[in-house]
């Protein structure tokens, strides 16, 4: 026969496991919401992927776009200079079209003969022995921008 204590134990296992039920399916519950803010945060991060993919493919294409364009310029330039009777003319014209720093120092322009050289100035001062001293060599002032 079935005693009452077996009884009471049976009834308390059913507590037991209907409780752990009600809080496995909340946890079940709360998994779900998780998971579908996960999923929904997986598909935003993919469409900012593919964005980011199709503007890096414009940022590509724009910049094969500008190497082939100096490549063109680059050609250009290197062309042969069509001939003009002068030899030295093609090479004035080729260096022209190169960098500056390539061409040297720019010229300081000569005084004709009729026009006398100006002399330079130079800061000086006399110390108290007599001697010239140049004032750019003395210490520099400091400047307090603060």
């Amino acid at each position: 026969m079935i005693s009452l204590e077996q009884i009471r134990s049976l009834e308390e296992r059913v507590h037991t496991a209907v409780s752990r039920i009600r809080a496995l399916s909340a946890e079940n519950s709360t998994l779900k919401e998780r998971l579908e803010s996960y999923e929904k945060r997986v598909l935003e991060l993919e469409t900012l992927i593919a964005a980011f993919k199709s503007d890096q493919e414009e940022i590509e294409a724009g910049i094969v776009a500008a190497l082939r364009h100096l490549d063109e310029l680059e050609d250009t330039v290197n062309e042969p200079a069509p001939p003009t009777g002068d030899a030295t003319a093609g090479v004035e014209q080729s260096a022209q079209i190169a960098e500056p720093s390539a061409r040297g120092p720019t010229p300081t322009p000569t005084p004709t003969p009729d026009e006398p050289a100006a002399p330079a100035e130079v800061d000086t001062a006399e110390t108290q022995d007599g001697e010239i001293e140049d004032e750019d060599s003395g210490p520099e002032p400091e400047l307090d921008i603060f």
